[in-house]
């Protein structure tokens, strides 16, 4: 089982410290995978982490809204991962 901290902002101006700092104290042996800018439709980091993830892996995101800008999208997401035997 391998763990993914997940974080994402908007814009370059801004700084995912404010999600990262608590979850990688709660899971030192997670990797951080980091998404800036991601103001358009396109997240490049999370589909590309998304498809890797493996059955027993984790995604730990400090926020839901973290995972897509629709609630529509949000919850596609996680059926999938659910039927895919990974763990949010």
């Amino acid at each position: 089982m391998n763990q993914y901290i997940y974080t994402r902002v908007s814009t370059q101006n801004q700084d995912t410290s404010n999600q990262s700092s608590h979850l990688v104290v709660l899971y030192p042996n997670a990797t951080l995978i980091e998404e800036t800018a991601s103001g358009g439709k396109r997240r490049p980091k999370l589909e590309d982490l998304t498809t890797k993830l493996i059955k027993g892996d984790e995604l730990i995101v400090s926020s839901l809204d973290r995972l897509g800008r629709k609630t529509c999208e949000i919850l596609t997401l996680i059926e999938d991962l659910e039927n895919r035997g990974i763990i949010l």
